[in-house]
């Protein structure tokens, strides 16, 4: 029953401060259109390189 969505983002210069931030805004945004907020997935460490 899931109702929900993922977001998965790769931020590797993003500090903890910054994290909870992102996350705080995201919420407040998906409150304002009324829809439930996505699990916030991020990567701070890079990844190898996969062809950008």
């Amino acid at each position: 029953m899931d109702d929900g969505f993922r977001l998965i983002v790769r931020l590797p210069s993003l500090s903890d401060e910054e994290q909870v931030e992102l996350s705080k805004r995201l919420t407040e945004l998906f409150a304002q259109m009324g829809e439930t907020p996505p699990e916030l997935v991020i990567h701070r460490s890079a990844m190898s390189s996969e062809g950008d």
